[in-house]
């Protein structure tokens, strides 16, 4: 059994771990991409996709006896986070990392106050969010040895058990106080948007036909190919007309402003006033937003030339980070930065007040442990 899911009282900074390891720096540049196109827009090919959606409630490890996270208390990650592939998590105070720490994939927690990692999973694990009672996630079938395809899986703290709530073809895993949310091919090749309710522990679907819905809390919002649709509610009704018509990924909904990839640049659209403002003057490669800060990376041809940069979501205050950071992971008060390259991995913490930097991990090929 272990400590995590009790709530923990700590005080100092955010301790992090990478990965160590010569591959580690490839593995994370390899991931950066590989999560671009995951959240990309869903393509019309689904026709290799599993058909049998009924499975979801036979092929199952305990589904009716998993605990149900509560909905008056967590929300789940951020889908800014989860737009960077949802391998890292936050929640009273303790830090959740999907990595190969001690050169074995799983989810690692590592509580604040003693800065010491404990392995809870093994295999690779996707759009994370941890919650008082567990941890849900989808497992990655390139690190997932028993099956091909991915699976929704419920991490009990109390027992260290893994339950396994769905499996299939499963995308897009999202939470609020309604329960999870995500997508799961369905047998006419579409995509059906599956709830699992908190309060019922039932499955609800609604069909999404090549749509991805993004949440936020109560918010929500429908994209088809480049064009963004606003919506009631994640099981409501789609708008008529899009609101935002030549959108690409990653595509981050906050506040009721949409953040994305223009044409010339990233741009948030007010998804109340109908106001849409430009926050960078090209395309970019990546980037997420939070508590009025934007970190993005500018398009680059070679890992040596990639660059991060800041500015804040009015397009003012640009600055160039001096560093190279493959993933931008933001929670309430901090953004952690992971970067490397040459078997040197660096993760790092920024505090938003001060946007200083801090070193939280670092390891070199041939250190001494």
């Amino acid at each position: 059994m272990n400590i995590y899911g009790k709530k923990v009282l700590v005080a100092g900074s955010l301790l992090l771990l990478a990965a160590c390891g010569n591959d580690e720096n490839e593995e994370l540049a390899a991931e950066n991409e590989a999560d671009e196109n995951n959240r990309g827009i869903l393509s019309d090919d689904n026709e290799n996709l599993a058909d049998d959606n009924n499975e979801q409630t036979e092929n199952s490890d305990s589904k009716e006896n998993a605990p149900e996270p509560d909905p008056e208390e967590n929300i789940g990650n951020f889908n800014g986070n989860l737009a960077q592939g949802g391998r890292q998590a936050y929640h009273e105070d303790v830090f959740y990392v999907s990595a190969a720490l001690d050169e074995e994939h799983g989810i690692y927690a590592v509580p604040l106050e003693t800065n010491e990692y404990e392995q809870l999973t093994d295999g690779k694990a996707q759009d994370m969010h941890v919650t008082d009672d567990g941890i849900y996630y989808l497992t990655d079938p390139g690190y997932d040895n028993d099956s091909d395809e991915i699976k929704l899986i419920h991490y009990a703290f109390d027992t260290d058990e893994k339950n396994t709530l769905d499996e299939g073809n499963l995308r897009n895993l999202q939470m609020n106080h309604d329960g999870l949310w995500y997508l799961k091919a369905g047998n006419e090749g579409g995509m059906n948007f599956i709830n699992k309710n908190m309060e019922t522990g039932e499955f609800d679907e609604f069909s999404s036909g090549q749509s991805q819905i993004i949440i936020d809390g109560d918010d929500a919002i429908s994209q088809a190919e480049t064009f963004i649709y606003d919506m009631d509610g994640p099981d409501g009704t789609i708008e008529d007309e899009p609101v935002v018509e030549n959108a690409t990924p990653p595509v981050i909904l906050k506040d009721r402003v949409v953040y994305y990839n223009g044409p010339n640049g990233i741009e948030a659209h007010d998804l109340d006033s109908g106001q849409t403002i430009k926050i960078t003057n090209e395309r970019v490669s990546d980037f997420n937003v939070r508590n009025g800060i934007v970190y993005f990376t500018p398009p680059f041809q070679s890992e040596a030339a990639r660059e991060s940069y800041r500015v804040d979501a009015d397009g003012t205050n640009e600055e160039n980070l001096e560093g190279i950071s493959y993933t931008y992971y933001m929670f309430d008060d901090f953004a952690v930065h992971s970067s490397g390259r040459h078997g040197v991995i660096l993760y790092s913490k920024i505090t938003y007040d001060s946007e200083e930097s801090e070193k939280i991990y670092y390891t070199n090929p041939g250190m001494e442990d």
